[in-house]
């Protein structure tokens, strides 16, 4: 026992220096890794579709729930505030009445579009990655078409963003409490 007292007397500085060097690589770690992603919805519009005379199809801004298909664009920022990178997966808009899931739906991510000659054609959003300390602006939309699903949401009390992070958590994070604003 008393050999081993005398080599750490020795190496007292030595030790000392390693385990100082190991805590504070460690704490400056964890100061890096705090921070989250937060998000803000600038805009969040709804429309429906009506056909003119000749046929074209045009969006009008709807009022109602009383339509046979939604059109639904939303604007978001988001920022990681943390000083590593993040990524977002398996993105998802989730319309909720309380804690109960009504329906989810993938949204379209207008950067990820393929831009055509004559047309836009939209791309499910697939993966965001976020800079650290860096503010985006994302667009997506999504329509829905299926007139039972649009009755369904009459009972929708809030819409959530869904997503994976990169620990393969769930996050949601509350928009809107209504489709539209009545």
């Amino acid at each position: 026992m008393e050999d081993y007292l005398k080599i750490i007397k020795e190496f007292n500085g030595i030790i000392g220096a390693v385990v100082g060097s190991t805590t504070t690589l460690v704490i400056t770690k964890l100061l890096k890794s705090t921070g989250k992603v937060c998000l803000y919805l600038k805009e969040w519009e709804v429309e429906n579709t009506e056909e003119n005379e000749i046929g074209e199809i045009n969006y009008i801004k709807t009022t109602s729930l009383e339509v046979d298909s939604l059109y639904i664009k939303l604007t978001m920022d988001i920022y990681n505030s943390s000083e590593i990178p993040k990524i977002m997966r398996n993105i998802k808009i989730g319309f909720y009445n309380n804690k109960k899931e009504l329906f989810s739906i993938v949204p379209n991510d207008k950067d990820n579009e393929f831009k055509g000659q004559q047309f836009n054609f939209p791309q499910k959003s697939t993966i965001i990655n976020l800079e650290s300390k860096k503010c985006i602006i994302k667009k997506f939309s999504f329509n829905i078409s299926d007139k039972n699903v649009i009755d369904l949401l009459k009972n929708a009390n809030v819409i959530y963003f869904m997503y994976t992070n990169e620990n393969n958590k769930n996050k949601k994070f509350p928009m809107r409490k209504n489709i539209i604003n009545e």
